[in-house]
């Protein structure tokens, strides 16, 4: 049995109650805990969930990475080697040996019972593990001589894992195990993934660290820098400010099994704009929910600060809404000038105007708001990557490069000269189908 396992991660293999494995991407660590977990469930029956915060199909588990291990090892039921069934939900050895799999979010004091008996807990990703998930499951996990395993890419200092692991650990030494393990570790990094790294180490060598060398996505920020923004007190708001609503739409449906992320965030802020050009940040509503609901949000803040224009980004979710929003807001009495702003593919480009605008110092932040703490957190960890929670920062973006384009109005169009009537520039060189018609006529 070949397990390939890199020498840096071979402690994994002594009991521990809590385990932790992290670092940057290539460094192997999901297909080494998944090596060891096929291996121990050949050698004897065991009981292994595995988990993550958001699950809403099997696909977005470890289940195919699992599969693909067992079908390259010949261990499925069929192949030279048969051990483990591997079924749509599940994997079950001849051995009673069984893989279950579960999110996390969607937790209740009633399916939670279904973890009971559990010797292996394997929680992928799980810098994105709540606190509450953490409280819920630890507990459940109590089997005599069960263990916990945390496989996770360190994203900021705030993530209830890293508090856990490495802030404060909460169980004594003896108990944890945390093991730091990166691409260098790994001695089979392949040279497509080097080229990637050596790339990325080339272009920012901040957002290299976090990517590749398993840093916290720095306090002072990648692309946006903590120190920039300014704080006020509610008393200090100036007077003759200019308010606007930048907006991010979500219309994912919350309950949708087909989707296999956690949902995007419909994002609402009210900035003012004062006489030097500096933004204000006064008010912020977010929510993961449905048109009907941020809808009546959004009419109640642009009635609330008197809100003169909102900036909403071109696409399917504008063309799909905009009736609605018309609709609802005509209904509660609210007017407001509605300004559309297109798209742009990259996320990077589309916020190098707020960047501009941070940068010079003139955005105000207020102070002991939680959104706004929340908003500096998502624009000093902003990196442009997909598959991350930046839905605030889409709605700084589309605010600068909304004034942008008031700043810059649009050019006239030019008055077309009409011909004389009946002349012959009038007749031939106007080229409308009437005028062809009336040229094939005349010949």
């Amino acid at each position: 049995m070949n397990l390939q396992i890199p020498v840096k991660l071979l402690p994994l293999l002594k009991p521990r109650r809590y385990k932790s494995v992290r670092g940057g991407r290539g460094s192997g660590k999901s297909h080494t805990v998944a090596r060891i977990f096929l291996a121990l469930g050949r050698k004897r029956q065991v009981r292994v969930l595995c988990c993550r915060e958001v699950q809403k199909t099997i696909a977005s588990s470890v289940h195919q990475l699992l599969s693909d291990l067992i079908r390259d090892w010949g261990w499925e039921i069929g192949q030279d080697h048969g051990f483990y069934k591997i079924t749509q939900n599940g994997i079950v050895g001849l051995n009673g040996t069984e893989f279950i799999f579960s999110g996390l979010s969607n937790v209740t004091a009633d399916n939670v019972k279904s973890f009971e008996g559990v010797d292996f807990c394997w929680i992928e990703e799980a810098q994105r593990v709540s606190a509450r998930s953490w409280q819920i499951l630890t507990p459940t996990i109590r089997k005599p001589g069960s263990e916990i395993w945390a496989t996770w890419n360190p994203d900021l200092e705030t993530d209830e894992v890293y508090r856990r692991t490495i802030t404060s650990p909460w169980v004594p030494p003896e108990h944890m195990m945390d093991l730091e393990c990166n691409w260098r570790d790994n001695p089979w990094f392949p040279e497509v993934l080097n080229l990637e790294r050596l790339q990325l180490k080339a272009l920012n060598d901040d957002l290299y660290q976090h990517v590749w060398e398993g840093k916290t996505r720095s306090r002072a920020g990648l692309l946006f820098k903590r120190h920039w923004f300014n704080w006020y007190e509610p008393d200090e708001l100036p007077e003759h400010l200019t308010f606007y609503l930048p907006t991010d739409y979500a219309t994912t449906d919350i309950e949708d099994p087909e989707v296999q992320s956690e949902p995007d965030y419909t994002e609402l802020g009210v900035v003012g704009h004062d006489r030097s050009h500096n933004l204000w940040f006064t008010d912020w509503w977010s929510g993961q929910t449905d048109p009907e609901e941020w809808i009546g949000e959004m009419a109640r803040l642009i009635r609330t600060h008197g809100v003169q224009r909102t900036f909403e980004e071109k696409g399917p979710i504008y063309r799909a809404t905009k009736s609605a929003i018309d609709r609802r807001l005509k209904e509660k009495g609210v007017f407001v000038v509605r300004t559309p702003i297109a798209s742009m593919q990259k996320k990077a480009e589309r916020a190098m105007g707020f960047v501009a605008r941070a940068g010079a110092g003139s955005v105000y932040l207020p102070k002991g708001k939680p959104w706004a703490e929340r908003l500096i957190e998502q624009l000093c960890s902003f990196t442009g990557e997909d598959g991350r929670i930046d839905d605030m920062v889409d709605a700084c973006s589309i605010l600068a490069r909304g004034l942008d384009k008031l700043a810059v109005p649009d050019e006239p169009r030019k008055q077309k000269r009409r011909p004389r009537p009946f002349s012959e520039e009038h007749l031939f060189h106007d080229h409308d189908d009437r005028n062809h018609e009336a040229e094939a006529y005349l010949r």
